[in-house]
């Protein structure tokens, strides 16, 4: 333990200017009562334990209200797309393809998981002696699809049929 004599002089009890002599060393009892601050007439006492309990239930009320704001809080794209959680969604891949079905998951690269899923294919061929396009749909139902982020295009809710 130290004691500056500059504290004395400022008036200040020597019990604020006891320190340990690393920030791993306790002192005898643990975490016993310390004095941490010290006015001339005024001695407010905490514990360091106390203290920690008292800095973690604040940053702990401070997440179930920030917690509760967030939800619904869109500050990035992908938020977006988190709200869309548990819904069904509309994704256009590359390569003429659609699907539409109920998000489970997905992550920062938009891999998704996507259950009861409805993917159609569009493919065109023109025919040879008339040279018309022939467009074709193809349609096909799948319980759970892992989709790569990287083929995705565009997320939306699911287009209204009217």
């Amino acid at each position: 333990m130290h004691e500056f004599p500059t504290d004395k002089a400022k008036g200040l009890s020597s019990t604020t200017t006891q320190l340990s002599n690393s920030a791993n060393s306790m002192p005898p009892g643990g975490f016993s009562q310390l004095p941490l601050i010290t006015c001339h007439s005024c001695v407010e006492t905490l514990s360091r334990r106390n203290l920690i309990r008292r800095i973690e239930e604040h940053e702990a009320k401070k997440k179930v209200i920030m917690g509760s704001e967030e939800e619904s809080a869109v500050k990035e794209p992908l938020d977006l797309i988190r709200l869309s959680l548990d819904e069904r969604i509309y994704v256009k891949l590359r390569h003429d393809r659609e699907l539409r079905g109920k998000l489970h998951a997905y992550d920062q690269h938009l891999n998704m998981i996507l259950g009861d899923v409805e993917e159609i294919i569009t493919t065109v061929e023109i025919d040879d002696e008339t040279y018309e396009e022939i467009v074709r749909t193809t349609k096909r139902t799948v319980p759970f699809l892992f989709v790569r982020g990287d083929g995705v295009i565009l997320v939306s809710p699911p287009l209204r049929t009217a």
